[in-house]
């Protein structure tokens, strides 16, 4: 009986071990539904994105912006962008169908993610050239959204360009480097996700 309880336990222990859990309070996948609140000057609208898919191979989603704005579109990004892009999209036109190849939206690519992360600087493009970010040096744990009506607290680093007040603020969600806070000329700031 004892050599059976032990298989058994042994058998639940490897299983287990060879699940693969996403990192973070949700993953990003087909059906992740991220929701921003937008400050552009005198409007307020929020943004949602749509992940239509998402592996190492690329990202792809749909997004809107709510009333006033009432814009809608599509952005590819393909696995080159992913990896190495150091500049950010962030200006969207009503009814665009975007295909990414050396830039991100609404995710860092890898390459500014491990920049920030380990070499604590990096230079990165927000849409209106380049600018030097600098990550500061603790990993906070306090920004709160809600995940499925339940809110939860994200782990996130804080990197800012000092020169002009911008600040970038990201997540590590599974595999991927998000963007949960942005303050340029406009500020987003992740408040809601829907996994189905």
């Amino acid at each position: 009986m004892k050599k059976i309880s032990i298989l058994y336990l042994l058998s639940i222990v490897f299983l287990s071990c060879g699940k693969k859990e996403p990192l973070g309070p949700f993953p990003i996948k087909k059906g992740t539904q991220l929701i921003y609140d937008v400050e552009n000057g005198e409007l307020q609208y929020q943004f949602w994105v749509n992940i239509q898919k998402a592996s190492e191979k690329g990202i792809d989603f749909d997004w809107k912006m709510t009333d006033p704005v009432n814009y809608s579109g599509k952005i590819s990004i393909s696995e080159q962008a992913l990896k190495n892009a150091n500049r950010l999209f962030n200006y969207f036109s009503n009814n665009s169908s975007e295909k990414l190849t050396d830039q991100t939206s609404v995710f860092l690519s890898y390459k500014v993610y491990d920049e920030l992360v380990n070499n604590e600087r990096f230079s990165i493009d927000v849409g209106i050239g380049e600018e030097e970010f600098i990550r500061r040096n603790e990993l906070f744990k306090e920004f709160k959204i809600m995940v499925n009506g339940k809110e939860v607290n994200l782990e996130y680093y804080d990197a800012n360009n000092y020169e002009n007040n911008h600040v970038l603020r990201f997540a590590k969600i599974g595999n991927f480097p998000l963007i949960i806070q942005m303050h340029l000329d406009f500020s987003v700031t992740l408040k809601e996700v829907k996994v189905q």
